[in-house]
């Protein structure tokens, strides 16, 4: 996944954050970060910004008014005048500064609803270094999902590990004789092509033909130098959300898995656009809460098999 400078490599994910679960003699202070900021460039490709920018709030404005209704979790919000047919005021953007503006409203824990990456004011801020010892962040650590944001370096990983079903892949590279290099590997069409770093569907086409991958290769190629190229996988489509581990609870655990429907060219449309809710149903997993557990996530990732 994510490639990143050797300096920030050699930097320490601050020990208290990313790692810490929620557990406090009196209510826990929480408040939702929604996406405001765009991903850096990484290895000369921007992992695109999730489409509609009312929508990133309005997720995060249900994060934040959920736990607001039992007790035992204050909510800490932007606005004291909230309103919950409106979704504006309930979270902060993931900027330094209302990253800090949330802090110094009262939030002991932070919950990243937003594209973490090595260079984000939540690794690198001096201003909210001030406070590490008093802050937890519910989500991914930026450094690993800086890392393990990129597809080919996630496929390496797994690839090297035992006890992974996992189809056949091939990565290339923009070059002048991308043609040619295609035509070389003698696919056996379909094939999936879709970039390194991309964002749910996004550039992701089922190629039913070496004229059509070589027209889809060309188009990505336009914004990322890199493309990954995956073995069609005929069959149920599912996808599985998997848990970290919880007080009680030592390992990773799954939630029910969910078959997914209603295929556009055999693409799962992206969930902005049709809901998962829409076009998926519950069936009753273990490697993917193996790989979770490899890659040692601090917060829910979703897996597609």
């Amino acid at each position: 996944m994510r490639s990143f400078t050797s300096k920030v490599a050699r930097q320490q994910l601050r020990r208290h954050l990313f790692q810490v679960p929620i557990s406090s003699a009196s209510p826990p202070r929480v408040d939702v970060l929604y996406q405001s900021l765009g991903p850096p460039i990484i290895d000369g490709i921007q992992k695109p910004k999730k489409p509609g920018g009312t929508s990133l709030i309005q997720s995060s404005c249900s994060l934040a008014w959920l736990p607001s209704l039992p007790p035992g979790i204050e909510i800490v919000c932007p606005s004291d005048d909230l309103e919950p047919k409106q979704h504006v005021g309930w979270s902060f953007p993931d900027t330094e500064d209302g990253a800090v503006e949330a802090v110094e409203k009262g939030a002991a824990h932070m919950w990243a609803n937003t594209i973490l990456f090595a260079t984000h004011p939540l690794q690198l801020s001096k201003r909210l270094a001030e406070y590490q010892d008093r802050i937890r962040i519910v989500g991914q650590g930026p450094l690993v999902a800086d890392k393990y944001d990129g597809k080919e370096c996630a496929n390496d990983l797994l690839r090297k590990l035992d006890g992974f079903t996992l189809p056949r892949w091939w990565s290339i590279h923009d070059n002048p004789n991308i043609d040619r290099n295609l035509q070389e590997l003698v696919l056996t069409f379909p094939v999936v092509a879709k970039p390194i770093r991309g964002r749910g569907s996004h550039g992701v086409r089922v190629c039913r033909d070496l004229q059509d991958l070589t027209q889809h290769t060309q188009a990505l190629c336009n914004e990322s130098p890199s493309i990954l190229l995956e073995e069609f996988l005929a069959g149920q489509e599912a996808t599985v959300t998997v848990m970290p581990p919880v007080s009680g609870k030592g390992k990773y655990w799954a939630l029910p898995v969910v078959a997914r429907f209603n295929h556009v060219d055999g693409v799962a449309p992206y969930n902005g656009v049709v809901a998962v809710t829409a076009n998926a149903r519950a069936i009753t997993s273990a490697e993917s809460n193996e790989a979770a557990q490899e890659l040692s996530v601090t917060a829910p990732i979703r897996i597609d098999v």
